[in-house]
């Protein structure tokens, strides 16, 4: 199992295997991403040409789940569901990219070195890229120390001052460019985000294998073989 798959199922596992009643709450994000020269970080990567973009980014976490890693000033949950596309805007690329569990991770970090709440996708190899929700100064409490992320959606607002902001970045092999917000200056011109938390359903159980062909998913058994015999009588290859 990679890296991506092993992360993913982590995230599935959630908070049942601690004995704690889930609590999905779904983020969603959108922009309109402008390049200026070189980007912020996350991933900016050599040699990146600068483009535009607009992104929308809908994932899924378990708010009762543990973190999945802890590292000085930064600890990191992962989404168990999501879906990040990203549209060029700029002529000269037409291709349309997703990013999902099958070949990117997705988590909510807090950073307390900065008092930072991020949001994000990352992924790696042949499709190199990354996209990274920053919002100062949540609203609720947050603290690396903590064992579970907030399960009101109200915790995650901005709640910052004049001097802080929510920025979106993305960037990959092919462009990228970002967008910034602040309560005195606004927008940029030509950039937006959008961003919410809210309370949602758990999100359908994925194949744990190609051999997973029915459900419940996650599990092999008899149903995976009878429907493996109806698809190969089918003239399925």
């Amino acid at each position: 199992m990679n890296r991506l798959a092993m992360t993913a199922a982590l995230a599935m596992a959630g908070s049942t295997a601690f004995g704690l009643e889930p609590v999905w709450l779904q983020v969603t994000v959108s922009g309109t991403l402008q390049a200026h020269g070189t980007l912020p970080d996350p991933g900016d990567f050599a040699g990146v040409s600068a483009h535009r973009y607009g992104v929308t980014l809908w994932g899924k976490f378990d708010a009762e789940a543990p973190p999945t890693d802890l590292f000085p000033g930064l600890t990191t949950f992962s989404m168990a569901d999501f879906e990040l596309t990203v549209v060029p805007l700029a002529p000269g690329d037409d291709e349309v990219r997703v990013y999902t569990p099958e070949n990117a991770a997705g988590g909510v970090w807090y950073s307390e070195t900065f008092d930072r709440l991020q949001v994000n996708v990352l992924a790696f190899g042949a499709t190199q890229a990354g996209m990274s929700l920053f919002v100062d100064a949540p609203a609720g409490v947050f603290n690396v120390g903590m064992e579970t992320l907030p399960d009101d959606p109200a915790d995650y607002a901005f709640a910052g001052g004049d001097d802080e902001e929510i920025r979106l970045a993305f960037s990959g092999t092919f462009g990228g460019g970002y967008a910034r917000w602040t309560p005195t200056e606004g927008y940029e011109q030509g950039t937006s985000i959008g961003y919410m938390v809210a309370e949602t359903t758990a999100p359908a159980p994925r194949p744990c294998s190609e051999a997973d062909l029915a459900e419940p998913f996650g599990v092999l058994n008899l149903d995976d073989l009878d429907a493996f015999v109806a698809q190969f009588l089918g003239g399925c290859p």
